[in-house]
């Protein structure tokens, strides 16, 4: 038995630890277990600390032995269901809170941990009808809210999700959720005014300053205005060490200013704050990676699997790098060494696809190069085949595509933003949308494929008949595009190479925005492309020169005559004036207004690559850059000898399958 008043006062140890120190939180109640062992708080307590530190076997432990003091207790079924969703395993996580529900209906945990585990499993109804009920029957309480507008959250929507928020605000304005949902919202639709307001409103309502920070320190990130984000992730970290978002996105900063030795001690610094935790040590990876030594980021993942082998960080990481450079095989091997320890991790089942899927795909793709480079290119078809506010530049990856995108920008067209940062590779800055970037690789991914997959061997894009959840993120990308049009007066310009492989998808949604675009076609040196790519991603030659055929033919046989400027990155540098002037006047400005404008975008010491003096590889390349190279470019011939091209190289490609 402990002393008088040291019950009461590990209680009020444990209790003050609760949500803001787990471990200090699970010592405390483990105290009080030892010392008064009839003290249900050390229970309690205790259960929840552990399963928030993911220690579970403990956590059931701890449970098990408060069921024979506590039989029949609501908050010991409750917090079995939650340990149990912890785990993994929703669906008896589900079952255990229904059983809780039905036991004790005034017990509203029970509703919130069903509510979660249906969300986890997608199962959006159930989840909706489950938040009704606790609607109805807990009417003056603010969560059953804040789980409707969480429903919306992971169901992808984002306009429903800011306008519960904004209800949630209304309604209960002394509940923390709709602020902070509503701000992250408006964050994620880059409505980053709205989100500031918000963290107004919060500032002067709540007293507790550091989640308001934290949000702060996002919304600057969002906007990629990298100094200020520096500064406000340098006061996190400053304020609050032991919380691990200062350094996440201090980091994230300084490499995105190029800071990259900044970049490694702010990750040591975490290193030494967080010397348990995993995630310092991916930060080093990720310096690594930014740096292009790829050796030293490896080297980084293998320590982590050393040393966390029960984390799936150092596994993700090194396929990551593996499969970036290339590295398929070595990449495989890894998967199947990570199912066997994490037979449960959706990351797994998406990767091994997407590495299946790109070896099956190079495989394909050499055979038909084989093809191609041994026979001469006489494969024939026997078919056939405005609003000017909105500027979408096309290309190949490599292919000068940022050069071009800079330039459009400085030719009156908001790039919006927030942009992706500098990197080794750019690093005068890739001028690409973030958020478009990351839809595209979202769709590639649910429609199996990747930036660098090869569509001529795949089947065809049909834009029409798509699964839900690309028919979900293709409307994530047109809310994105309408926000881009309002928040930057309906003059905008946007980028992605990833482009060309979706035109299917990119011409429906813009007849349904009622957009008719400018297209311009950016074009570069097939050779140099493909050199860039071995560099950069150890690429076969042939793979990059396959590639390049394939996005410009996308390109014409969609568009043809309605590109209204095809731009070579060879000719910055030997005729700029000439070409920005042919691009202005396509745009409709006047040449003698932006010849100016070239001197100061084009940087000769940052082009790479240039291309040696031997022929392409494949006469298809050869035959599609000499159109290009054209001095007068028929756009609507042209688009019939692509169409004519394409089904020649998908003929190709299903000969090959079969």
């Amino acid at each position: 038995m402990g002393a008088p008043g040291l019950e009461a006062e590990l209680v009020k140890r444990a209790k003050t630890a609760r949500g803001k120190d787990w471990s200090a939180a699970a010592q405390a109640a483990a105290e009080l277990r030892r010392c008064f062992v009839a003290s249900r708080a050390g229970y309690e307590i205790g259960a929840v600390a552990l399963r928030e530190l993911r220690r579970f076997d403990e956590a059931m432990a701890v449970l098990a032995e408060a069921e024979e003091r506590f039989s029949g207790q609501p908050w010991l079924l409750i917090e079995r269901a939650a340990i149990t969703q912890a785990v993994g395993d929703f669906v008896t996580a589900m079952q255990l809170a229904r059983d809780a529900r039905a036991q004790f209906p005034d017990q509203g945990k029970a509703y919130r941990v069903e509510l979660s585990a249906a969300r986890s499993l997608r199962r959006f109804e159930e989840a909706d009808a489950i938040a009704a009920e606790a609607a109805s029957r807990f009417p003056d309480r603010a969560w059953p809210l804040l789980e409707r507008t969480s429903n919306a959250q992971a169901r992808g929507n984002a306009e429903e999700t800011l306008r519960l928020a904004a209800e949630l605000r209304s309604r209960f304005p002394e509940d923390r959720g709709g602020y902070e949902i509503g701000s992250k919202i408006a964050r994620s639709l880059l409505l980053l005014d709205e989100a500031e307001s918000i963290l107004d409103a919060a500032a002067v309502r709540f007293s507790e300053p550091r989640w308001i920070a934290i949000e702060r320190a996002w919304i600057a990130h969002a906007s990629g205005d990298w100094e200020r984000t520096r500064k406000l992730a340098s006061e996190l970290r400053t304020r609050f060490p032991k919380k691990d978002v200062g350094y996440r996105i201090g980091v994230a900063a300084a490499r995105a200013l190029r800071k990259l030795d900044e970049a490694d001690l702010i990750a040591g610094a975490a290193l030494s704050q967080f010397a348990n935790d995993s995630w310092p040590l991916s930060l080093l990876a990720s310096n690594a990676r930014a740096r292009g030594d790829v050796d030293a980021a490896l080297s980084i993942a293998a320590e982590l699997r050393a040393r966390f082998p029960a984390e799936e960080t150092g596994y993700q990481l090194a396929v990551s790098c593996l499969r970036n450079r290339n590295r398929l095989s070595e990449a495989q091997r890894l998967l199947e060494d990570a199912s066997r320890r994490f037979s449960r991790s959706r990351w797994l089942l998406r990767d091994s696809t997407e590495i299946l899927s790109l070896t099956e795909n190079r495989a394909k793709a050499a055979r038909s190069i084989d093809a191609l480079r041994n026979a001469d290119w006489k494969l024939t078809a026997t078919e056939d085949g405005a609003d000017k506010r909105v500027a979408i530049v096309l290309g190949m990856h490599r292919g000068g595509t940022s050069l071009c995108a800079k330039i459009v920008g400085r030719l009156g067209f908001s790039l919006g933003g927030p942009l992706l940062h500098a990197g080794l590779y750019n690093q005068d800055g890739y001028y690409e949308h973030a958020e478009i970037n990351r839809l595209h690789e979202t769709l590639l991914a649910e429609l199996g494929a990747s930036w660098d997959s090869s569509w001529s061997v795949r089947e065809a894009l049909d834009a029409g008949s798509l699964g839900a959840e690309a028919n979900a993120t293709i409307g994530r990308l047109k809310a994105t595009v309408a926000a881009q049009l309002r928040d930057n007066g309906g003059r905008w310009a946007f980028k992605d190479p990833r482009s060309a492989s979706l035109l299917p998808i990119w011409l429906r949604l813009l007849a349904e925005l009622d957009i008719s675009p400018l297209w311009v076609l950016a074009v570069r040196d097939p050779r140099a492309v493909a050199a860039s790519l071995h560099a950069r991603n150890s690429l076969p030659l042939e793979m990059g020169e396959l590639l390049w055929v394939e996005h410009y033919l996308n390109a014409l046989r969609h568009l043809g005559p309605q590109i209204a400027a095809v731009v070579h990155y060879e000719r910055w540098f030997s005729s700029p004036r000439e070409q920005i002037a042919e691009i202005a006047r396509a745009f409709g400005v006047s040449p003698a207004a932006v010849t100016d404008i070239v001197e100061s975008s084009v940087i000769g010491e940052l082009r790479h690559n240039k291309p040696d003096e031997r022929e392409p590889i494949l006469a298809v390349t050869r035959e599609v850059y000499g159109w290009l190279r054209a001095p007068a470019l028929d756009l609507k011939k042209l688009q019939h000898e692509a169409r004519m091209r394409w089904r020649a190289l998908e003929r190709l490609g299903r000969a090959d399958a079969s």
